[in-house]
């Protein structure tokens, strides 16, 4: 049961409002748009690290709970490794 929660994935989507400000803008529309090509360049690769991570977390917590469950089976039937 604990396998097929952990197996199931879950999306969900963030959404941000932009406003604009009020203030005078201090730079060119050019250096605007240079700035926002490796912003959105940086996060993405950013991202990707992110999710290789919580990936390689899951996975480690899935075999986890792998070795857990043959633990309870090797208890409940007495059988181990020093038998």
């Amino acid at each position: 049961m604990t396998t097929n929660l952990l197996n199931t994935l879950i999306l969900e989507n963030i959404l941000f409002e932009s406003v604009a400000t009020p203030q005078r803008e201090l730079y060119s529309e050019k250096e605007l748009a240079d700035q926002n090509t490796v912003s959105v360049t940086s996060r993405s690769h950013a991202g990707k690290s992110d999710l290789e991570r919580e990936n390689e977390r899951l996975r480690k917590e899935l075999n986890q709970l792998k070795v857990k469950e043959v633990e309870r089976q090797q208890t409940q039937f007495d059988v181990g490794i020093n038998d």
